[in-house]
């Protein structure tokens, strides 16, 4: 069985904390079914420990964001994973973002002779470190979780990913069950950060809820903009319209999913959106901006300001509650990067992503 390294920011502590990195999380849960993965992970849990979750490996080094450590959470790293590889040598290494994990993959896999995959995720394909800008692209076979990203990695960098591979979604693990009833006209899901945008969302709602009295809207999350969330609707007098729930854990948010007609979703910036998937998948049409990755379909809606969110939101509405749609899923995922494991890459200077620019 091939033995993959995974270097990653975050992995989760334990089963409960399901909120982090849920779409590396289910890609790696994957993963470990068809190869032997041990994951490293830098930065959280931010005590040093290893552990086994759901049959996954996983070290963390406990770096816990400290900068002033960062050349001896890189030391030890090294130290680690090299240790690793001599009881029981890797094949291929893969790192989770562009940065210090793709800094420190790139420098094992080389020394060790294997491929090297390094995946854009976050923002750095739009504001890239200068670890990021270090990442030997000869060496490195570059991955994006959509067309978008690679847009924007071909902006700043020059050159777009070699290969455009969105993180599916572990249908496996989603709830059982019926279909429920859809009692959530309007969903929001994620951080409430000035990114977000969730002010706007506020306000398709404040439109919606003229037309029709009846309309009942649910944001789950949390993040520095809640008090000014909560300021707009007591303002707009909404209270009976919105209810913000706050940070939930992931198991709580995809019933959500499926009781939603529709997840408007107003953010900036998406590298992949993996919302959308969800959201899809459980039978909710998605209303966006053109950001992420949302499979193309009669279900999806693109918008670029509060009116237009309103018309689209509005439209989706109007639609008789459907059944989920198909999207890509981790089986998918775990065989495009496996072919990248074995080393069969992308013409060099190819640009599989194409899409418009941002």
């Amino acid at each position: 069985m091939m033995r993959v390294l995974v270097i990653v920011p975050g992995y989760p502590a334990d089963a409960s904390d399901s909120a982090s990195m849920p779409a590396v999380v289910c890609f790696i849960k994957a993963l470990n079914r068809a190869a032997d993965v041990q994951v490293l992970s830098l930065q959280y849990p931010y005590e040093p420990r290893a552990y086994v979750l759901d049959e996954v490996k996983v070290d963390a080094l406990g770096g816990a964001h400290r900068a002033w450590a960062r050349v001896r959470l890189m030391a030890r790293a090294l130290s680690v994973a090299k240790s690793y590889h001599r009881a029981s040598s890797f094949q291929a290494v893969h790192a989770f973002w562009l940065g210090e994990s793709s800094f420190l993959g790139q420098r094992l896999a080389k020394s060790w002779g294997v491929p090297f995959v390094a995946s854009v995720g976050g923002q750095e394909a739009k504001q890239p470190s200068l670890l990021s800008r270090r990442l030997d692209r000869k060496q490195a076979t570059v991955t994006a979780g959509s067309a978008f990203a690679s847009a924007w990695l071909a902006r700043t960098t020059g050159r777009s990913a070699d290969q455009v591979i969105p993180l599916g979604l572990d249908v496996e693990d989603w709830p059982r069950g019926p279909q429920p009833s859809k009692d959530i006209d309007v969903l929001g899901v994620g951080s409430l950060s000035t990114l977000k945008r969730y002010h706007e969302w506020i306000e398709v709602v404040r439109a919606l809820a003229v037309e029709q009295p009846n309309l009942r809207a649910v944001l789950a999350g949390d993040g520095p903009e809640r008090g000014r969330l909560e300021q707009l609707i007591q303002r707009y007098g909404l209270s009976r319209h919105i209810e913000l729930l706050g940070l939930r854990p992931r198991e709580e948010v995809l019933p959500l999913m499926r009781r939603a007609r529709v997840l408007l979703h107003p953010s900036d910036y998406e590298s992949q959106g993996y919302v959308f998937l969800e959201a899809l998948h459980a039978g909710a049409d998605v209303v966006s901006r053109p950001v992420g990755h949302r499979p193309p379909g009669p279900y999806v809606r693109e918008a670029n300001d509060v009116a237009g969110f309103v018309a689209a939101t509005r439209t989706a509405l109007a639609r008789p509650a459907r059944k989920p749609q198909a999207v890509p899923t981790t089986a998918d995922t775990v065989a495009a990067f496996m072919s990248l494991y074995r080393g069969v890459r992308p013409p060099l200077g190819s640009d599989p992503a194409g899409g418009p620019t941002p």
